[in-house]
Formats: C-alpha cells, structure tokens, sequence
C-alpha cells in the first residue's frame, strides 16, 4: 500500500478518491472545483516533502504546516485548494498518522513524456474523462512506493 500520494492537478478530488479507494492511505488532491496555479503547487511540492522526508513529520502534520507556510508565501488563496484525503477510521481504529520512519529509497523513473504537438489544440468539447490513463497509473501503484503525478493548468 502507498501512504502517501500526491496529485499535483487542478480538479483532482475525483482522481484523489480512487487512489484512496485503491489503498493510498493519505492523498493530496486539489478541490473539484478548483484550480490551481502550477507556481503555488510546485512550492506545495517542496516544502510538503520537506517537512515529510527532511523533518520526517507525519503526512497529516506535514500537509498542516505546509498549508499554512503557502499562506505566508503569497499564496494565500491557494493553500486552501489543496485537500488531504485518508480515512477517519482504519480496521475500526481511529486513524493515526506517523512519520515514514521505514521509508527506504529506491530507484527514480521519469515517466514524463516529451509533448508530441509544438502548439497547442483547441479545446476540446467531448472530453470523456481520463478512464486510461486512470487505469495506467493503479496499475503502476502496484509496483511503486512514491508517484508524482502533475497535470497542465
């Protein structure tokens, strides 16, 4: 199981709560109905991981103070966009958030894919939804720790 996934795209509840149903015990995801600058996600980025791998914070408590310091860094109407999915109860336990004291480092794959247009399309009127690439990432939780997901705004 993950314990920590982030979704660094705007409109990602929907993506944040299939992840979470899938066994990510702790999701970041931006609120359905928000958007979300790429500027105030890449400084959530940052310090979030920061606090979770440098300070070794639990995901909840890093996620809290990594709120609160986007604030201070002119990015107050942002900080609130940013949404921490997980389950109130566990195998009929309240939920407990701990540092990743077992995390052990492992081997970085860029997934990242080189644009294949040199402009950008029109907007599309019958987008049906990302059922694909969905599918694409649960298949990659199942041999990953850690996956950076971070979408175009």
């Amino acid at each position: 199981k993950f314990e920590v996934v982030f979704i660094a795209s705007c409109h990602s509840e929907f993506a944040g709560h299939v992840f979470h149903n899938a066994g990510a015990r702790h999701v970041i995801c931006i609120r359905g109905s928000e958007k979300i600058s790429d500027e105030a996600t890449l400084k959530f980025a940052q310090i979030f991981y920061e606090m979770l791998f440098v300070k070794q914070y639990s995901p909840c408590k890093a996620f809290e103070i990594t709120k609160e310091q986007i604030k201070r860094v002119n990015f107050e109407s942002e900080a609130n966009k940013f949404l921490l999915v997980y389950s109130e109860y566990e195998n009929g336990k309240k939920h407990e958030c701990k540092p990743l004291i077992n995390f052990t480092y492992g081997k970085f794959t860029n997934l990242t894919k080189e644009p294949e247009l040199s402009v950008i399309p029109a907007a599309m009127k019958d987008l049906k939804g990302r059922q694909r690439e969905m599918y694409d990432i649960i298949l990659l939780l199942k041999d990953f720790r850690l996956l950076i997901l971070q979408g175009i705004s």
